[in-house]
């Protein structure tokens, strides 16, 4: 068994329902209702459904309930899909912070590429082993770039993987001196070469 957490920039079509214009919330409950006529997704995606959430706004101390409908692109679908229990516990500038429990090392694989298949951008905060405690993290970084790690590097400086986030691409790209498509190139190339190092052989 495995468990992580996630830090996922949606897809803007996800409809994921914890994803809201009103500002920075905490996750009180989050559910995907299925369509029960559609019966138990496998190998597909179960998009005959809706997702309920109640969410906490602390700036403004108030809740809202939001009921959204599944789509290709809602990442609540892929964890139903592959069967692991997933708690979103916040939204933050379009990034939902979630806990997943994976039965098998195999199965949380798949659920990073299905999420890159819904267009979402996934950064993994920790990785746990169930039953060896924290996985050892062997990472090969050889084959990232030298403007790879500086963005890397100046990410991980200025607090843009932080939650809430404490920097935009936009902080970055200034600091850097290039685009805002640039950074976000360089930052998502070396975080796929790193998630892989720790999966793959």
């Amino acid at each position: 068994m495995l468990r992580a957490r996630l830090a996922i920039d949606v897809h803007p079509d996800s409809h994921f329902g914890v994803v809201s214009e009103s500002g920075d919330a905490e996750v009180l409950n989050h559910q995907l209702k299925l369509d029960p006529s559609a019966g138990e997704p496998s190998g597909n995606l179960a998009t005959d459904g809706e997702c309920h959430s109640v969410l906490f706004y602390p700036e403004t101390d108030r809740q809202e309930y939001v009921v959204t409908r599944a789509t290709d692109h809602c990442i609540s679908t892929v964890f139903a899909t592959e069967h692991c229990l997933a708690e979103p516990k916040s939204v933050s500038d379009g990034v939902v912070t979630v806990r997943v429990v994976a039965p098998r090392k195999q199965t949380f694989k798949r659920v990073l590429g299905l999420l890159a298949d819904c267009g979402a951008e996934v950064s993994v905060k920790w990785l746990l082993n169930g039953k060896q405690g924290r996985l050892p993290v062997k990472t090969d970084v050889a084959q990232i770039t030298d403007k790879q790690r500086e963005a890397i590097e100046t990410a991980l400086e200025k607090g843009y993987y932080e939650n809430p986030r404490q920097a935009s691409l936009s902080d970055l790209a200034e600091e850097l001196g290039v685009t805002d498509s640039a950074v976000s190139q360089r930052l998502g190339a070396a975080e796929t070469k790193l998630v892989k190092s720790l999966f793959e052989p």
